[in-house]
């Protein structure tokens, strides 16, 4: 039996492959009533309505139904992680991997979710699973690729295994730092894609941020302790293509609602799910004030979401910032 804890569409799209795979999976959400609805009507109607639960996903709300489990994907908001892992932490079976697949940073610590769940979980192994993976076409049954990384090759190759389908490729990797990196830093530059598009500033100022937000991305990033090349692969250069591309990425959804003149709140609201970007824009530049970094892109998505830069400001400043080396 495998747990899912989060049952909003990337924790949903994930109980779905792993059910896909003959493999039974308990799919946990703490609201009840929802859970419910899942069980009666087998679709998230609230995440991804139009797309059926397999018939080996068991919809629960009860954390005692996850103490037969043998591995656990962690797939809830950053800011409820911790708490969410204390919660289950007494009825998880002595040394069940722990799998996350939430792309940000806590809050308060500013620290990632594989040491969030180390923390509070000591003595459970842990993985990061990252990549282009938007729930919705990963429900659709198109074809995706995703990395697992983990120090325990072991590990890695076990969740390969259930995860694994002819519609979903799975990598592994042993750097969890860079894997998680990427994955939750790519949200900062998917909110000022979601600005560029809707404010018509063309292919070349798409490129542009894409290409400079990579190297912002990698400069913190292997500040960190990351391997370089892993922000070319699926983590990194894939995830950010990815989001930065399509409509379905909530953190774009939100550059678009700025870009339109809605307040941060409204844009939010609107949104009716989590944005991790916002929160992940200002832990990111106090990672990189602490290390004397530069990250020029991230600090003007910053000042924008706090309200100090009108969308249009935020990119007259970019383009008149003095001049530098491409690479340094």
């Amino acid at each position: 039996m495998i747990g899912v804890m989060g049952s909003g569409a990337w924790g949903t799209a994930i109980a779905q492959l792993i059910a896909q795979n003959q493999q039974p999976v308990r799919l946990w959400g703490r609201d009840a009533a929802l859970m419910e609805s899942l069980r009666h009507d087998r679709e998230n109607a609230r995440y991804l309505p139009g797309c059926r639960l397999a018939d080996a996903i068991e919809p629960v709300s009860d954390l005692a139904s996850l103490a037969e489990i043998t591995t656990l994907f962690m797939v809830i908001p950053s800011f409820g992680a911790r708490a969410a892992m204390a919660a289950v932490q007494p009825h998880l079976p002595a040394g069940v991997p722990i799998i996350s697949a939430t792309k940000g940073f806590e809050p308060e610590s500013h620290r990632r979710m594989s040491q969030v769940i180390a923390d509070v979980c000591p003595g459970h192994p842990v993985g990061v699973l990252s990549g282009p993976n938007l729930a919705k076409e990963v429900m659709a049954g198109l074809p995706t690729p995703s990395v697992i990384a983990s120090d325990n090759a072991a590990i890695g190759r076990d969740v390969q295994a259930l995860l694994s389908h002819a519609n979903f490729r799975v990598y592994t990797n042993d750097d969890v730092v860079g894997t998680e990196l990427g994955g939750a830093l790519k949200n900062t530059i998917a909110i000022a894609a979601g600005l560029v598009d809707e404010l018509q500033l063309g292919a070349n100022a798409k490129a542009g941020l894409m290409t400079r937000g990579l190297a912002e991305i990698t400069r913190l990033g292997v500040a960190m302790g990351a391997q370089p090349a892993t922000f070319a692969g699926l983590t990194g250069l894939g995830d950010l293509i990815a989001t930065c591309s399509s409509p379905l990425s909530r953190n774009h959804q939100v550059g678009v609602m700025l870009a339109q003149g809605l307040p941060l709140a409204e844009a939010l609201q609107r949104l009716g799910s989590t944005a991790e970007g916002v929160n992940t824009t200002r832990v990111a530049l106090l990672l990189a004030a602490e290390r004397d970094l530069e990250m020029p892109i991230a600090a003007a998505m910053g000042a924008m979401l706090e309200g100090r830069l009108a969308p249009q400001q935020a990119v007259r400043e970019l383009m008149t910032r003095r001049p530098t080396q491409e690479v340094y």
